[in-house]
């Protein structure tokens, strides 16, 4: 997958992820403070799967929904790092500087487990290594 291909599906996820908030009332933003915002979304998304018949594919793509909502939030934040796509694992990542982060690979989990503090810590503390203001959520 090219950079163009990447872009393109980054910027259709993102707006998935914009609407599907919008539906539910909620303005999304890719703010550092939208990604509690975002966390509310994934417990509720997390409660309400307990109930439901989702396919491995359902998980799949809401995962690369959400994750790729976080990741652009973060490149927008620092001002720095982009979206590539990694052949090997079969994922979307955020390349920046020295570092891989695989935010839909994060979400995934959560959406399976319930765990969100993972996504939330792993944000926070990617920014912080990266921004010479830290951030607190």
């Amino acid at each position: 997958m090219d950079q163009q291909e990447v872009k393109a599906k980054i910027q259709q996820l993102n707006d998935e992820a914009y609407k599907r908030a919008k539906d539910n009332g909620v303005e999304l933003d890719f703010t550092n403070e939208s990604v509690t915002t975002v966390e509310a979304i994934l417990l509720e998304m997390f409660e309400e799967a307990q109930g439901l018949d989702l396919t491995e594919q359902d998980y799949e793509r809401m995962a690369e929904v959400w994750g790729a909502y976080l990741g652009e939030s973060l490149i927008r934040n620092l001002g720095k790092g982009y979206w590539d796509f990694d052949q090997e694992r079969k994922a979307y990542v955020v390349r920046l500087d020295d570092l891989s982060v695989y935010f839909p690979t994060e979400v995934y989990q959560v959406l399976k487990s319930g765990l969100v503090e993972n996504v939330i810590d792993l944000y926070i503390d990617v920014y912080n290594q990266h921004s010479p203001v830290p951030i607190q959520l």
